[in-house]
């Protein structure tokens, strides 16, 4: 199944970013580099921001015509991504 799902993908962007002369694992290396930033106003509130694109980010993402949201909302739930082992 999840080859299916990568064949699927690769079949989808091949085509969008063939124009930009951009392989599919270029592309999605460079798609690596989004990120998010957490936004803190004074009184207490955080948001999620989005930093401005790079332009080979923005052009990838055209071609595909997605756009991104200018902040992302946040929820309180913690994370660990690292789990110490005894």
């Amino acid at each position: 199944m999840v080859a299916m799902l990568a064949y699927l993908l690769t079949r989808a962007l091949r085509p969008a970013w063939v124009e930009l002369d951009v392989t599919v694992e270029q592309g999605l290396e460079q798609l690596k580099t989004l990120c998010s930033i957490e936004i803190r106003t004074n009184n207490g509130g955080t948001c999620l921001g989005i930093p401005e694109l790079g332009a080979i980010c923005r052009a990838l993402l055209e071609a595909l015509d997605l756009h991104l949201p200018e902040a992302l909302p946040q929820a309180d739930v913690p994370v660990v991504t690292r789990t110490k082992l005894p």
